[in-house]
């Protein structure tokens, strides 16, 4: 039974307000028929208030379930990320672009080696490398070979599982994060990037065009190899036009994904879902 639906027949148990949070693009990819569908359309209506992980995501949820007031909550970023020196990179140094995932096929580890090697030919495998950080064993090994028959895995890192409490230094050391994926609710990797200062390369999913802003990093279309060896380029020869400092790109990070932040969003979603309860 969805925890939705459970909500919905506490509240009235209990004569309290609930609200509806929505993360994994899957919940709203089936037809808009059928009951389950029209029992959870019926609990999100009733629910006080309704809330997602970015803009475009929250208008994917309010159309899907047609409601228009689906607000955003960025997930926090912890305060390690936050606290990270700011990288200044030597200019003899290679350039370093930093992905961080689980590999699954929907982060599109093959995309950006396939975009890297050409980034590769043009630079040069002395200018830059790529760090791979998460996933299985299985997958991990997968992709290494994809960098051997590609010829790039001199310059390529797989680091494996990072504990948590590494991750900040790591995501830091980098000079560009790059997402390519398929699809994309949120994103959080993105934030934590941006925490570093670090700017960021995003495929245009919900969670790309949601935390990728114009001063922060640069969108690609969704599977387009082309477009994403170009932005790696230009961020190479860059930054590009419009893209702000590190000062400036976690000060805006601050702003959005901080503890306080999230703490400031919660608490109105909450008194606004107590308020429609009330009404």
């Amino acid at each position: 039974l969805p925890a939705l639906l459970v909500a919905r027949e506490l509240s009235t148990l209990l004569s309290r307000p609930y609200v509806f949070t929505e993360h994994r693009p899957s919940s709203v990819a089936g037809p808009k028929a059928g009951r389950r569908y029209l029992e959870l359309k019926h609990a999100v209506a009733q629910s006080g208030a309704c809330a997602t992980v970015s803009a475009p995501f929250a208008r994917m949820v309010g159309d899907y379930y047609g409601r228009a007031d689906v607000r955003v909550v960025h997930l926090p970023v912890p305060e390690a990320f936050f606290e990270q020196p700011l990288r200044k990179r030597d200019a003899d140094s290679p350039f370093v672009f930093l992905h961080v995932s689980h590999l699954d096929e929907a982060k599109r580890v093959d995309l950006l080696l396939r975009a890297f090697e050409r980034v590769v030919h043009a630079a040069g495998a002395a200018a830059t490398r790529v760090v791979i950080v998460g996933g299985a064993e299985g997958p991990r090994r997968e992709y290494e070979n994809l960098a051997a028959e590609l010829g790039i895995s001199e310059s390529v890192s797989f680091l494996g599982p990072v504990a948590r409490e590494d991750l900040p230094r790591v995501v830091g050391e980098s000079d560009c994060f790059v997402l390519p994926s398929d699809y994309e609710a949120g994103g959080t990797v993105i934030s934590e990037a941006r925490a570093c200062g670090i700017p960021v390369i995003a495929t245009e999913t919900w969670g790309g065009k949601g935390n990728v802003e114009e001063s922060c990093g640069l969108l690609t279309p969704v599977g387009d190899e082309d477009a994403l060896a170009d932005a790696m380029n230009a961020m190479m020869e860059g930054p590009p036009s419009g893209i702000q400092t590190r000062a400036e790109i976690r000060r805006r990070a601050r702003e959005l994904y901080s503890a306080d932040a999230f703490v400031n969003s919660q608490t109105a979603m909450y008194d606004d879902a107590i308020s429609r309860f009330s009404m």
